[in-house]
C-alpha cells in the first residue's frame, strides 16, 4: 500500500507543478493511480465543487416524487453554480457517465461511481452544527446517480455533442474487438499535417492505428520535405496554438487524435499536428554540450550541482541515450531507469 500511495502522491505534485505537463501512458500509469489522483485533487480544494449553499438545495429537490419536477429543480440550481464550478461537474458527469456505459467488464456502476466520488466533489452540508445524518447521506448518492443517468437533460448536451459521444462509443468497440475493426480501420484515417510552419496547404497522411511520429518524420524525408528525421520533430499545438510538445517517436498519431475527439468542439477546434525543426532536441544537444563526456558511460552530468542549488549531487552519475535518462548511484553499479523524459517545447 505504501508503495501505491508514494506513486499517487508523486503524480498529484507533477500535477500540482505542471498540469500541461504530465503525459498519461498506460505502461506507467494504471486507471486505480488517475482515479486516486482525482479524488485527492477535488478533496484539496478549498471549497467542493458543488458547495454548500447548493447542495443544501439540492438536498430539498430530491424528495420531490416527480421525476419531471426534481430533475427541472436540479438543473435549475446546477445553473446557479459559478461558470468554472459548473463546466468542471458537467465535465466529471460526463465521463462518469462514459465509465458507467462499460460497468460490465470495469465493474463501475452508477452506485459505485456514487459512492466513491459524492464526498469529494459534494460539500457535507450540516444544520443547527449537526452533521449531515445517515438518511442525507444516502441521498446525496442519489443525486449523484441522478446526475449521471439524467445527464444529457440536466446539462442541455446537445445533438452535435451526442453524436461525438456516439462516435466514440462505436469506434472503442471497434478498437475493443480486432476480428470485427482491422479490416475496417486498417486503411485508417486522412488528417492535416501541417509542414514547417502552419499554413493553408498542409499535407493530408494515412492515420493508421500503429502509425507512430517516428515513421511520419522517416515520410516527410522519403519525399523531400526535409533532409534528416533527426533534424525534425512532430508537434502536437493546442489551446489555439498556446501550447505545444513534442510527440515522442514511438507515440501513436491515432492515439492523439481520439484524444481530441474526446474534448468538445470548442476546447480543441484550434488544434493541430506540425511537423518542423526539432528545436527541443537541439536545446537538449546544447545542453548535453555543457557536461562532461565520460568514455564508458556517454555524457555525464558532473559539474552542476552548483546550478541545481545541491551539494549531493556528485553521489550519482547520469547518463542520456537518446530520450532516456538513466541515474546510476556510481559509475560501476548497475543502472536504474528512473525517468523517460517527455521533452515539452518550455525548456527555459
Amino acid at each position: 500500500m505504501s508503495g501505491i500511495s508514494s506513486s499517487v502522491e508523486h503524480l498529484y505534485q507533477e500535477f500540482m507543478q505542471d498540469c500541461h505537463g504530465v503525459f498519461l501512458r498506460p505502461e506507467e500509469h494504471n486507471v486505480h493511480q488517475v482515479a486516486c489522483v482525482l479524488r485527492k485533487f477535488f478533496s484539496m480544494l478549498s471549497e467542493p465543487v458543488v458547495p454548500s449553499s447548493i447542495c443544501d438545495k439540492l438536498l430539498e429537490a430530491s424528495y420531490l416524487k416527480r421525476d419531471a419536477d426534481r430533475l427541472e429543480r436540479y438543473q435549475k440550481l446546477l445553473q446557479q453554480l459559478p461558470r468554472i464550478n459548473y463546466v468542471t461537474l458537467r465535465k466529471m458527469i460526463h465521463h462518469f457517465k462514459a465509465v458507467t456505459q462499460r460497468s460490465s467488464t470495469n465493474k463501475m456502476t452508477v452506485q459505485n461511481i456514487s459512492c466513491i466520488y459524492t464526498p469529494t466533489l459534494f460539500s457535507v452540508p450540516q444544520s443547527s452544527g449537526q452533521l449531515l445524518n445517515f438518511d442525507d447521506t444516502i441521498q446525496l448518492f442519489t443525486i449523484m446517480a441522478d446526475f449521471i443517468n439524467s445527464y444529457d437533460k440536466l446539462f442541455c448536451v446537445t445533438e452535435a455533442e451526442a453524436k461525438i459521444d456516439q462516435d466514440i462509443t462505436t469506434a472503442r468497440e471497434l478498437l475493443a474487438n480486432p476480428a470485427r475493426s482491422v479490416k475496417k480501420l486498417e486503411s485508417g484515417i486522412l488528417h492535416h499535417l501541417h509542414v514547417a510552419e502552419k499554413d493553408k496547404s498542409p499535407l493530408n497522411i494515412n492515420v493508421t492505428l500503429s502509425l507512430t511520429a517516428q515513421e511520419v518524420c522517416e515520410y516527410l524525408v522519403e519525399k523531400k520535405h526535409f533532409s534528416a528525421t533527426e533534424d525534425i520533430g512532430i508537434f502536437e499545438v493546442v489551446c489555439n496554438g498556446e501550447l505545444e510538445r513534442l510527440m515522442l517517436p514511438d507515440e501513436t498519431i491515432h492515439a492523439t487524435l481520439m484524444r481530441w475527439v474526446s474534448m468538445l468542439q470548442q476546447e480543441c477546434a484550434g488544434n493541430y499536428l506540425i511537423a518542423k525543426h526539432n528545436y527541443v532536441l537541439e536545446k537538449w544537444n546544447s545542453t548535453a554540450d555543457n557536461c562532461s563526456s565520460s568514455s564508458t558511460r556517454g555524457l555525464s552530468f558532473a559539474k552542476v550541482k552548483a546550478q541545481l542549488g545541491t551539494s549531493r549531487f556528485h553521489d550519482f552519475d547520469f547518463d542520456i541515450d537518446g530520450l532516456t535518462l538513466t541515474m546510476r548511484r556510481d559509475k560501476v553499479s548497475d543502472a536504474m531507469p528512473f525517468l523517460h523524459l517527455l521533452l515539452k517545447v518550455i525548456l527555459d
